[in-house]
């Protein structure tokens, strides 16, 4: 595939990130019940497990695979992989995925823009030397369904630290590819108050009161 400021990915490489999602799914599903486990230890494992199986396929696409703290970092020239994972399918909605979650995030949206604006072969010191251009690739899905969903994207940095997607493409096959003038940035829907459960209350007769005499 081909991004919208020439940037390249092999889709053959789209191809084994896709598998590398599915079976990192598919095992983290398996080790849900273990003793221990909760929803985080599932979007824990899932990740790492998408990340070490997708390691081999990166290398042999000409990437140099580094860890930076729990994240996996891919790079070659012009370009820098970085990778998460999400709720739902549906990366518009906050609930699914937050986009502005993580310092790392921020600096890649700060990095983009950065490259975006500038002349080739310039310096950018406090952004690592020459600065490629950051893509996000993202396994969607939850513990019920497994992979839901993958996207490949750039975030850029708006005024107030803002982020948002300049670019965001669904390559999982499931589903239409996502372009700028269908994101939505609403806030995650709160129910209204006449839509709130009426409150409980547990009524009963006190059988035995102590009295406290001062």
């Amino acid at each position: 595939m081909i991004l919208n400021d020439g940037l390249e990915i092999e889709d053959s490489l789209i191809t084994d990130l896709i598998k590398c999602g599915e079976q990192a799914h598919e095992i983290s599903q398996a080790h849900h019940l273990d003793p221990g486990s909760n929803g985080f230890t599932f979007g824990s494992d899932r990740y790492h497990r998408a990340t070490e199986l997708s390691t081999p396929f990166l290398e042999d696409s000409g990437f140099r695979v580094t860890r930076k703290g729990a994240g996996l970092r891919a790079a070659r020239e012009g370009l820098e992989l970085h990778f998460a994972t999400a709720r739902g399918s549906d990366l518009t909605n906050k609930a699914n995925f937050d986009i502005g979650a993580s310092n790392a995030r921020h600096r890649a949206a700060q990095v983009n823009l950065y490259v975006q604006n500038s002349f080739e072969g310039i310096d950018f010191g406090g952004f690592g030397g020459r600065a490629r251009s950051i893509i996000h690739v993202i396994w969607s899905g939850d513990i019920d369904a497994g992979l839901t969903a993958v996207y490949v994207g750039k975030m850029i940095e708006k005024s107030g630290q803002h982020l948002e997607w300049e670019e965001l493409v669904r390559v999982d096959g499931s589903g239409i590819q996502v372009t700028l003038d269908k994101l939505d940035d609403t806030e995650i829907p709160m129910p209204t108050y006449e839509h709130q459960p009426e409150p409980v209350f547990h009524l009963g007769l006190i059988s035995d009161e102590k009295s406290n005499v001062n």
